[in-house]
């Protein structure tokens, strides 16, 4: 291959076979995302695709934009990746790319992640004649206007369904977007519990990171937005702890747009000295382990990883009560949940859950023991199996035609 389907720095290395095991029959599985940065849907498909390999089905990750990161680690799986070299939105040429990669590969399922390539993807494999397209939406988008709703039915129109991590996004694609129920199937994100375990003590963690080993350390881990993220009310709830006397290290760990007027506000309200950032972090089960809470302070969320990434960790976990989250934290037995949009009830919460360590780490005890139960990558491997065989008219296992698979609606199993 040439050009931007070579694959890392258009040709830097040579590009693996993208198609099936040699003289394999069986299906191949073509994974659609937008770029191979470093995100929850990434992060998932790094944990899915072997298993799903290993159950049967072929695998093999395709990107619109220019190669990232998680290439890499899909090839070093042994996971056929490719980049197309999209050059942003306007770019239309990456359409034909993809279409001619579809008919060269021609899969028999290619499942796509995320608005842009559910519709590069629906248009593209209907044009290159898939015989399965498979589309995924992974958060509650109440950002979309009508023009992105009207991309969103027609690409469902060519597509067989939708896979989605929780009930929250299922039902707001029903009423918001009008997507059919009867073709929308949850599968929950899963975590592996296993990677996630840390030898290295937390003392020696907090002192490579400049913590106070002693200190009491609340963490926010993902992207700096606003906002969505609700991290000026995150702000807000750590000034008001300091004020009353009861000050905690705040760690934030990501990037985003809203990183220096985050550094700004915290030194407006006096606590830089209590807020540290720290960027991006590949070494996230370290970096959960240096935490005495995990704070996810959103005013919307689809099924946020890092709560089930601190909850396979023990770390106890304080979040607001929206979208998919209370599908995967209940109040007061597997953690902590506030309002959206109350810097004062996160104060109350962060102060508790704090204060009362015992409490607190009862609370993650009980969640540990859920998400390894229910939230196994294996589980979700097993759960999206069971939607690739209904697919293939595979009558073994429950498939198309649920609308729900492997969720439960909340962590009681109410």
């Amino acid at each position: 291959m040439t050009g931007p389907e070579a694959g890392p720095g258009h040709g830097k290395n040579s590009a693996p076979a993208m198609t099936g095991e040699e003289g394999s029959r069986r299906p191949l599985v073509l994974h659609l995302l937008v770029g191979f940065t470093v995100g929850g849907t990434e992060k998932q498909l790094l944990g899915l695709m072997p298993r799903l390999r290993e159950m049967g089905y072929d695998q093999a990750v395709c990107c619109l934009k220019g190669w990232g990161p998680m290439g890499d680690e899909y090839r070093a799986l042994g996971i056929p990746a490719l980049a197309l070299g999209g050059r942003g939105r306007a770019d239309v040429t990456v359409l034909w790319r993809l279409r001619r990669l579809l008919r060269r590969m021609r899969p028999a399922i290619l499942h796509t992640y995320t608005s842009r390539a559910n519709w590069a993807g629906a248009l593209a494999g209907r044009l290159a004649g898939v015989p399965r397209i498979l589309l995924s939406d992974r958060e509650v988008r109440v950002w979309m206007r009508p023009w992105h709703l009207a991309l969103d039915r027609g690409a469902f129109g060519l597509a067989r369904g939708m896979v989605v991590p929780s009930q929250a996004i299922k039902g707001f694609d029903e009423t918001r977007a009008g997507l059919r129920g009867e073709r929308i199937w949850v599968v929950p994100n899963g975590v592996d519990a296993e990677a996630l375990a840390v030898e290295e003590g937390k003392v020696a963690i907090r002192a490579g990171l400049g913590m106070d080993p002693g200190a009491p350390v609340a963490g926010y881990v993902g992207r700096l937005e606003v906002p969505v993220k609700g991290l000026a009310h995150l702000l807000e709830a750590v000034a008001a702890l300091r004020q009353e006397g009861s000050p905690c290290t705040l760690g934030v760990f990501g990037e985003g747009p809203w990183e220096e007027e985050m550094r700004r506000r915290a030194r407006a309200l006096g606590i830089q000295g209590l807020v540290r950032l720290y960027g991006v972090r590949r070494d996230i089960p370290r970096v959960l382990k240096a935490l005495d809470l995990l704070v996810l302070p959103s005013l919307m969320e689809g099924c946020p990883n890092v709560i089930l990434e601190a909850m396979a960790a023990r770390v106890p976990v304080l979040a607001t009560r929206v979208g998919g989250v209370p599908e995967m934290v209940e109040h007061g037995l597997t953690g902590w949940l506030v309002p959206p949009g109350d810097p004062q009830a996160l104060a109350r919460g962060i102060r508790e859950m704090l204060q009362d360590r015992a409490a607190a780490m009862e609370m993650a005890d009980r969640a540990h023991a859920w998400v390894r139960a229910n939230r196994g990558m294996d589980v979700t491997a097993r759960a999206l199996a069971r939607v690739y065989e209904g697919l293939l008219g595979s009558p073994s296992h429950d498939g198309p035609g649920s609308g729900r698979i492997g969720c439960r609606r909340d962590p009681s199993g109410g």
